[in-house]
């Protein structure tokens, strides 16, 4: 098997314990080394944080615009308000495919969008997608049979 030593802190691991890419420090003291240097460079790392945002908001509103059309907006009432729409699975499902595929929030975005953006996805609001994993359906579509 395999051994490298950390040039940290002189522990003896295998290969396989350690990320093949990169066989020159144990976990731990790439963890502790990451953790200083954030430590010692906030500016770098608000600026990091920030672009990460960005990101995160420019694929939420790229895929509520490919499931719902431009201006985004609710399927059940309407809403237009990005900070309350969601994504929902029109079938139900939502939690098994989260287990299933490990991605959540802006993974699953990205997800989405490397696979060819795929169907069975629709907008509602945070309302209307709670009432609808709540109750079955939504009440504007209860109270509106049309």
């Amino acid at each position: 098997m395999e051994t490298f030593t950390c040039t940290k802190c002189l522990q003896v691991l295998s290969i396989s314990e350690q990320a093949k890419w990169r066989p020159t420090r144990c976990r731990p003291c790439i963890y502790k080394a990451q953790k200083e240097w954030r430590y010692n460079n906030p500016e770098q790392m608000a600026k990091a944080v920030a672009r990460t945002k960005r990101q995160h908001l420019r694929i939420r509103q790229e895929a509520l615009a490919i499931y719902s059309g431009d201006p985004p907006r609710c399927a059940c009432c309407g809403e237009t308000e990005l900070t309350f729409l969601a994504l929902d699975h029109i079938e139900g499902g939502g939690t098994a495919e989260f287990l299933r595929l490990g991605v959540a929030g802006s993974s699953f975005y990205a997800f989405l969008r490397n696979n060819g953006w795929p169907p069975g996805i629709q907008v509602l609001c945070h309302n209307c997608n709670q009432a609808k994993g709540s109750h079955g359906k939504c009440p504007h579509v209860l109270s509106n049979p049309n």
